[in-house]
């Protein structure tokens, strides 16, 4: 037992052996689950009303067809990219570009409806797909499969409730502020995200550590997997990974 409990964060993840459950990174991968539907909660079916009503009913098809398209380049580059800047980095990188573009999309579609309204439903497949990649990432390279079967409920729990309050919000509040100004409400979930994100690292840094020393092979293998199942399912499902 001496043995194991001084080995590595990389052998203990290379050897997927349980560790004690970190209350600081429960909370944060229950609170991120929530997070994100919330804040896809909200611009989903917002990018649907966008397409529909400046492209039309027409334009569904032509949406499905770009997404088909650009998903794979897109989970490529990411692979390629977390290899190299690392977990951390990464994560931070993709929620910033996602508040970045959230906002660029909301200054452009009054500007040109059609071709703006087209990628932006096209943008919201894409984006939810690596983020929610990224923290079942994180989350299959810390619980062992034991502790999976114990707490990925709870995750798939928060997401539900999250995407449950973003339609209620939209509902709501798209009367009150217009479709468009609902854009800029998603960013609030999407910055507590991060700010979450970079608070547990901190406290957390054998997770991170051991994460950083997973080879970059290993971490393609594990996110095209993790991707692959994601695309057929809808977010937080705790059996895709």
């Amino acid at each position: 037992m001496s043995s194991s409990s001084s080995s590595s964060p990389a052998s203990a993840l290379d050897n997927r052996r349980p560790e004690p459950v970190k209350l600081a990174f429960f909370l944060f991968l229950f609170a991120s689950a929530g997070l994100v539907s919330l804040a896809y909660g909200i611009i989903r079916p917002l990018g649907h009303s966008f397409l529909t009503t400046h492209f039309g009913p027409t334009g569904l098809p032509y949406a499905w067809i770009l997404t088909a398209v650009l998903v794979l380049p897109a989970t490529w580059a990411f692979n390629r990219l977390i290899g190299r800047l690392g977990v951390r980095w990464m994560f931070s990188l993709v929620v910033l570009l996602t508040v970045l573009l959230t906002l660029v999309f909301r200054w452009w579609i009054p500007l040109s409806p059609r071709l703006a309204s087209l990628l932006f439903y096209t943008y919201k497949d894409i984006y939810i797909l690596l983020l929610a990649e990224q923290i079942w990432a994180l989350a299959n390279a810390t619980y062992s499969e034991r502790q999976a079967k114990t707490f990925y409920g709870f995750f798939t729990a928060s997401g539900s409730l999250g995407a449950m309050a973003g339609a209620w919000l939209v509902k709501t509040y798209t009367p009150v502020v217009g479709s468009l100004g609902m854009l800029n409400y998603s960013a609030v979930p999407h910055l507590l995200l991060l700010g979450c994100f970079l608070l547990t690292i901190r406290r957390s840094r054998g997770v991170a550590a051991g994460l950083k020393t997973v080879s970059s092979r290993e971490r393609e293998d594990r996110a095209t997997s993790s991707t692959a199942s994601l695309v057929a399912a809808t977010p937080f499902r705790p059996d895709s990974g």
